[in-house]
């Protein structure tokens, strides 16, 4: 020590504790930061994306940096579904008019008939009255089932019919963990496909920029149904799927086609490959839930 003060590194020996008018200029300084940023990155990530993820790639300055760019598009994704109240998934259980309802679960099979069921994403939340009867049949079908699974099914059903979007709390609470797992995944993926790139960290990069893209297009998805349109959500996966053709031929040097042909293998194998274990895993986990009587 030379008095407070480190004679090597100059750190003060005295606690330092921050004051009030820190935090605000350290909060002005951040808000700042992304308000002259944002801008200009909205333009470049719909208008010119491969100038997006080849300037995130070189530390280009206009840009915000990849996670600051990834925390930002998810705060404004989930933000957009609480004030909108878009689910990100609903199931419907909808009745036929004209046909008598009947469940009945037998060791090997359930026989049902007099409803349907139907999945939506990306749709508001739907305030559905509930079907008393539809509830009533299906609860005397699982009371009476002598197999222990089909319980669990017609219990799932039941609770469908109460609240489509059931499960979709635990979707919105899950999802944003889980894709921090699957990026790393996601540019393990790209590595035998695009060798071109020398480090590990380029291909974690474009992931987060395609996880980004990702994000904002749900919100186009969603806005596309909220105006009365179907299929949200293959609108937003078309649309990144061509996004992501544009920014492996800019960010790897590759041909159209073979940036096409590339990202649809990427694409499907990381449905396949991770995607669908992740879905299997959660519903195998509310299926657990169910069985063991949580979720009351």
């Amino acid at each position: 020590m030379s008095g407070r003060f480190c004679a090597a590194c100059g750190m003060d020996s005295r606690r330092h504790r921050r004051r009030w008018g820190e935090l605000v200029s350290d909060f002005l300084d951040t808000f700042y930061e992304v308000a002259v940023h944002a801008p200009r990155t909205l333009v470049a990530l719909f208008a010119r994306p491969q100038e997006l993820v080849v300037g995130l790639r070189d530390g280009d300055h206009r840009y915000p940096t990849p996670f600051k760019l990834y925390v930002t598009a998810s705060a404004i994704f989930f933000l957009f579904l609480a004030v909108s109240s878009v689910s990100i998934y609903q199931v419907f259980v909808h009745r036929v008019p004209g046909e008598p309802l009947a469940v009945t679960a037998y060791m090997d099979r359930i026989e049902a008939r007099g409803y349907w069921l139907e999945d939506r994403f990306l749709h508001r939340r739907a305030d559905v009255p509930r079907d008393a009867d539809l509830v009533r049949v299906l609860t005397e079908a699982r009371d009476a089932s002598p197999n222990p699974n089909f319980k669990v099914s017609l219990e799932l059903v039941r609770r469908l019919a109460d609240d489509p979007a059931f499960i979709n709390e635990d979707v919105e609470a899950w999802a944003p963990r889980a894709l921090w797992l699957l990026m790393p995944l996601y540019a393990l993926l790209l590595s035998p496909l695009f060798r071109r790139a020398p480090y590990l960290t380029d291909h974690f990069i474009f992931a987060v920029w395609a996880h980004t893209t990702l994000y904002l297009l749900l919100i186009l998805g969603a806005l596309w149904n909220m105006a009365g349109m179907m299929y949200g959500l293959g609108v937003a996966l078309a649309l990144y799927q061509v996004y992501l053709t544009v920014g492996l031929r800019a960010y790897y040097g590759a041909g159209w086609t073979g940036a096409a042909i590339k990202g649809a293998v990427h694409s499907a194998l990381y449905a396949v490959l991770c995607w669908l274990p992740v879905i299997v895993i959660f519903f195998i986990a509310q299926i657990a839930r169910l069985m063991s009587g949580g979720g009351e």
